[in-house]
């Protein structure tokens, strides 16, 4: 009794450290306006991580420039819907890394970037992981540095007009996108994207993804309908998922993937099989046939034996 009384002591005075799942941001404190800056993303679970995803929020006053992965990270975020999707074939440690943000203060305040929906995913179990928010403070210039700079600015005025007027047309060039450039021929340039995945995510189920393999087979349950979220190499293009309804026994469920310029596509191509219920039925009504004729044999014997031992 004793020895369990110390135990409970010892554990509420020097707490069991349990290892949570979370993903963590760390930036800078204080930015100034129109600058940017980079937060490094990092995460720790208490199992091994393949995979990962999250959706990436930012107040008004933040912009999104760009997401560099750790080099055991595959995938990207997409600028569009701002979801962070990522594969990794290696082993990740407790801590590990996951890639660095780059965004870009454009006002002044209080400025906030929340990480919402974050899922890690190993072999086997899927853990929720809480959603973080990090504020960060991008400080007002002052008054006196930008009285100095106005006075300083209109004295070079003329000056800079000059100059700026010789290299007008350079910075509309520099300005245009890469869709927006052409070719010394006056052709567009053609902004080339990669059409494959890293994964396909298939809830409940696991498959063996390279994504040089573009045919898979799938043993399914009763299913009439899958859960399947492919993850793009390149968040620029774009999927498109076909046949995954009404599945039954050779289904083919297809993944397209175009370019941003829908001039390259690749095919993913799941064969479904399901086992086919075996009927029971006819075999038990074979059976109880079978059971009924020798019955009606053995009586037909028996009535036989009876009228030759009465003669």
């Amino acid at each position: 009794m004793k020895k369990i009384f110390v135990f409970v002591v010892l554990t509420l005075i020097f707490p069991i450290a349990v290892h949570a799942d979370r993903i963590i941001l760390n930036c800078p404190g204080e930015v100034k306006p129109g600058s940017d800056f980079s937060c490094e993303v990092t995460g720790e679970s208490s199992k091994t991580i393949g995979s990962l995803r999250t959706v990436l929020n930012l107040s008004n006053g933040l912009s999104y420039v760009g997401f560099i992965p750790d080099s055991n990270w595959q995938g990207g975020l997409d600028n569009k819907s701002m979801k962070l999707s990522l594969y990794t074939a290696s082993d990740t440690p407790a801590n590990f890394s996951i890639g660095t943000l780059k965004l870009k203060a454009a006002s002044a305040g209080n400025q906030t970037i929340t990480l919402s929906d974050v899922f890690f995913y190993d072999d086997i179990d899927t853990v929720t992981v809480a959603t973080l928010t990090k504020q960060i403070s991008v400080a007002a210039p002052n008054s006196s540095s930008s009285s100095s700079s106005k006075s300083s600015s209109s004295s070079s005025s003329h000056s800079s007009n000059s100059s700026n007027s010789s290299n007008n047309n350079e910075k509309k060039d520099d300005n245009k996108t890469d869709d927006d450039k052409t070719n010394t021929d006056g052709n567009k340039t053609e902004v080339i994207t990669s059409t494959y995945l890293v994964d396909i995510m298939i809830d409940g189920y696991n498959i063996d993804f390279d994504k040089n393999t573009f045919s898979y087979d799938l043993n399914i349950g009763d299913e009439k309908e899958l859960i399947i979220e492919p993850m793009l190499e390149d968040n620029s293009s774009s999927y498109t998922i076909v046949g995954n309804r009404n599945l039954q026994d050779g289904s083919v469920i297809s993944i397209v993937i175009v370019d941003q310029n829908g001039s390259n596509k690749k095919q993913y191509n799941i064969n479904i099989h399901k086992e086919q219920k075996k009927s029971y039925l006819k075999y038990i009504f074979i059976g109880l046939i079978g059971v009924l004729l020798i019955i009606n044999i053995f009586r037909i014997l028996k009535g036989s034996n009876k009228k030759v031992d009465g003669e």
